[in-house]
Parts: C-alpha cells; structure tokens; sequence
C-alpha cells in the first residue's frame, strides 16, 4: 500500500475520534440509544432488516417512528427529540445528508407538526421538584449518622449528598447514568485531593454541562466547623474508601457491590431514606444544585457569588432560587412602604 494511503487510513481514524469527541460521553450514549430503538422500529414493521445499514429514510418512516416513540415505547416529547438528533448525526456521519431537512434545507413540516403534537398531548410537568436545602440535608445527615442500610452504605450517600450540596453539582456529575464507568468523565478517587492551604478538598470536574470542552474546573470544599461539613465528610470516607485498596483511577463513589453509584442505584436509595425520615415532597437528584442555590438566596449571598459557586455563566440560577411565599408577601408590602 502506498504511504499516502496509509496515511490517509490514520487520518481516518484521527477523524472519527475526534467526531465521537464532538459530543459529551453521555450524550453518546443516548443518540446510540436512540440509533437502537430506530433499528428496532425499521425491523419490527419490516421497513429494513439490515441493522448494521442506514436505510433511506423519508418523512413517512420519521412520523411513523415519532409515533412508536411516543404509543409503544411511551417516551417524553424531549427523549424523542434526542433520539431524532442521533438518527440525523449518525446519517450525516455516514456522508447522507440530513434526514431531517427536505430538499430546500428546510425542516420537515410534517414532522415538525407531528412533534408539537406530541409535545401539546404529553403536557408540562405538574410535579414539583423541592430543593434539598440545607435545613433538608441536616436531616437526611442526622438519619444516616443513626444508620440505616449499614455503615458503609449510609457514610457512601452521606458523602455524595454533602458533596453535590455545596458543590452545586447536577445528579450526572457525581453518579453514573448507565452503569459503566469511563474515567475521562466520570469522577475518580484522584479527582479529590487537598488544597495547598488546608482544610479544604479540591474536587476536580473533568467534564459537566456547561463545560463542552471538557477544560475542568476545581471546586473547593471548605471545612465548616458545622455539623453538615463537605471537609469532615470526604476525609472519613475517604479513610474508608482507600483501605477497599483500588487504584486513583478507579470511581471515587462505589457501591458495596464494587461498581460506580449509578444514577438509578443513588436515586433508589434517596427515595428508601426520605420514607424512612418521613419526608414525603418530590425531591430528585437535581435537587442538591436547586437547594444550593435556594439556601445561598436565603442567605443573602450576592447574586455574582451564587452564579461563582453554581458555575453558571448567565442569570439563568434563578430559575433554581426557589422563593418561599412570604418573602414575596414582604416584598409587595415593601413596594407600598
């Protein structure tokens, strides 16, 4: 084979590593997932047999799946939407042109009309997801420290909730969604280490929502002196966690069975501890990052300081600050002042 060839072949390979680089671990995950499920469609209504080929497709076959979708496989108006993203980036990687779009680079009108149908019978959600604030969280503390799945269980969630609490972390930056460990993502025992100056951990970051580029960013957990402490928290379990004898590279939350705390896995067990201490609000692993941000308002921390500690690049922390009525009641009765 020639040299230019064979240059060429690893340039190929350069390519693709840095398309499947393109996008987040997760969002992978999902777009190969929604790839599987159109397969699955094609094969059960013997549109194409062939699942390792991408059959042309036209706006027929998309309404058809947006159908099964939402009537078979019962999923959300934006699950749909992600796995349509994936069908349209594994086409356009594949060298066809948007699926997506008609000829005149247009989207499809029907689909696009199918998609708000779907999203216009489904509805908002009317739950109301509560913030863990930190009234909340020295409950949960208090609970677990009297024991309630067993020592190691109990220090395991108490660590990662105090951590995602004052680390104003998302439920995927500190748990894993589909079971699998990847140490370029997901957090690892040397991605916490001490700060230079004491009493204090560095979390490192390596990849999170607002991060595409996956640079990373140090989050510092201070020591409180308080009974709720991140410092105090990470130095037992920590303690606990390096004598179970893994390398640096190995999860830094691991479950007792020796896996990474999965999403489902840490969820279950929040839901098992909130009946256990007699809370009954809907509360879910985002709830950390909300009560953060809701008990810093309440606070009086500056507006710059919240979005500081949040990592949030706009005002879009708002939306987390959950006001409780009669702070608003005063407010209006200061306006009339």
């Amino acid at each position: 084979m020639p040299y230019a060839l064979r240059g060429l072949d690893v340039l190929d390979h350069v390519v693709q590593a840095l398309w499947e680089s393109s996008l987040s671990h997760r969002t992978n995950t999902v777009y190969n997932t929604g790839i599987k499920s159109f397969h699955h469609f094609l094969a059960m209504y013997n549109l194409h047999c062939n699942s390792s080929l991408l059959p042309k497709v036209n706006e027929d076959i998309l309404l058809y799946y947006v159908a099964f979708c939402h009537q078979v496989l019962h999923l959300k108006y934006t699950t749909i939407k992600m796995y349509l993203a994936g069908i349209r980036r594994a086409y356009v990687a594949s060298g066809f042109t948007n699926p997506l779009m008609n000829e005149h680079n247009q989207p499809l009108v029907r689909l696009q009309g199918v998609l708000r149908g779907v999203k216009k019978v489904q509805g908002t959600s009317t739950v109301v997801r509560q913030p863990i604030t930190a009234d909340v969280l020295a409950s949960m503390r208090q609970a677990l420290q009297h024991g309630i799945f067993g020592p190691y269980v109990d220090l395991l969630l108490e660590t990662a909730c105090t951590v995602a609490f004052f680390g104003f972390l998302r439920c995927g930056e500190f748990t894993s969604r589909d079971n699998t460990y990847d140490p370029a993502v997901d957090l690892s025992l040397r991605d916490v280490f001490p700060a230079p100056q004491g009493q204090a951990f560095i979390l490192r970051l390596k990849a999170s929502k607002t991060d595409p580029f996956r640079q990373g960013v140090n989050i510092y957990l201070h020591r409180t002196g308080l009974a709720v402490c991140p410092w105090r928290t990470l130095t037992t379990y920590l303690r606990v966690r390096n004598i179970m004898n893994h390398t640096d590279q190995d999860p830094l939350f691991l479950t007792p069975e020796g896996g990474i705390m999965s999403r489902a896995w840490f969820l279950k067990k929040l839901q098992a501890l909130f009946v256990r201490i007699g809370i009954s609000e809907k509360y879910t692993g985002h709830s950390f990052r909300s009560g953060a941000a809701t008990s810093a308002a309440k606070a009086n921390i500056p507006d710059h300081l919240i979005k500081t500690l949040g990592r949030w690049s706009s005002d879009s922390y708002c939306r987390y600050v959950k006001t409780p009525q009669a702070l608003i009641k005063n407010a209006q009765l200061k306006m009339c002042l």
